[in-house]
């Protein structure tokens, strides 16, 4: 079909660009359609996270506080070195 292409003359290839323009313009005004309201756009492609619904639960066991207050008094070690 390349080899056909260069043979073809500018006319004939401006007439098949004409054949399909109204295609291009529905495909456009689809497009457009779809992000001219950013919102929905966001909306559409993100689905709803409602913390109220996914509570988070934080627990704390006691080896947990232990070692974090390990790891607070090391630093402190560092800070007061001389």
């Amino acid at each position: 079909q390349s080899q056909e292409l260069k043979t073809v003359s500018y006319h004939k290839l401006y007439d098949i660009l004409k054949q399909h323009q109204n295609e291009v313009n529905e495909i456009r005004a689809k497009r457009i359609a779809r992000i001219a309201n950013p919102l929905a756009l966001v909306a559409q492609q993100q689905p709803v996270h409602n913390p109220q619904n996914h509570p988070t639960h934080y627990t704390q066991n006691s080896s947990t506080r232990s070692q974090q207050a390990a790891t607070r008094n090391r630093e402190k070690a560092i800070v007061n070195f001389p």
